[in-house]
């Protein structure tokens, strides 16, 4: 039977034989996503910066938070469109390194692309907004929600064929009962997140590949003690 230390004695061992593909797959995805987090520092950054703009021409105010509200929309977009097509093709690569004990292709990295994208677009995408609009109930219900859709991208990478319906079905029965686990398994990382965020916040990346590889290892558990 498996439990949260085994999968991540797992996920080291796993990783000792491909940490650089591993690392180098979640340092391209973390970079190609990180759009939106750039939007966010950026109106945080306007925000604290209000009172300066009280005396500013109006053309000049307006052209400022039309920047913001274009890049913003970039954002989004980019993360619809690319980065969440993105997590499908990183599950793809873990799972399929962790079954073939050596590091699957870099190109794997794009098969979210090449496998019925508008599919993955929009499956994903109402993921996200499952989630937003259970979060507007109070955080925890949008928690809930997050983890029962958790094995979204492993499930589209693994079954490329699969509707979107039967994939989010195959997602809540995955997750029936292991919710806790898995958020167990996503705060037992804190330590190694806050030791990364220590070397300026770029050591969090090298952190990355062993949580990536921890929940390959618990996708390939849910599935082998699942009815499917």
């Amino acid at each position: 039977m498996w439990n949260r230390e085994l999968l991540k004695n797992n996920a080291k061992d796993a990783l000792r034989r491909y940490y650089l593909p591993a690392f180098l797959v979640c340092l391209v995805t973390a970079l190609l996503c990180g759009g939106a987090n750039v939007t966010i520092h950026l109106r945080e950054g306007v925000e604290e910066s209000l009172h300066f703009f009280r005396h500013m021409d109006f053309g000049i105010l307006l052209g400022i938070f039309s920047t913001l509200f274009m890049a913003s929309v970039i954002s989004t977009l980019f993360h619809i469109f690319v980065g969440n097509v993105l997590e499908v093709g990183s599950a793809k690569f873990f799972v399929e390194s962790r079954n073939e004990g050596r590091a699957a292709p870099l190109e794997t990295v794009l098969a979210g692309f090449t496998n019925d994208y508008g599919k993955t677009v929009i499956t994903l995408f109402l993921r996200n907004l499952y989630i937003a609009l259970w979060s507007l109930l109070f955080v925890i219900p949008g928690i809930v929600k997050a983890f029962e859709y958790r094995m979204l991208p492993y499930i589209l990478a693994d079954y490329p064929d699969i509707t979107r319906q039967d994939a989010f079905a195959l997602s809540r029965r995955l997750m029936d009962g292991h919710k806790m686990e898995a958020f167990l398994l996503q705060i037992s990382f804190i330590g190694w997140y806050m030791l990364g965020a220590l070397l300026f916040g770029i050591g969090v990346y090298f952190v990355y590949p062993y949580v990536e590889a921890t929940f390959a290892e618990f996708y390939t558990a849910l599935k082998e003690t699942t009815p499917l």
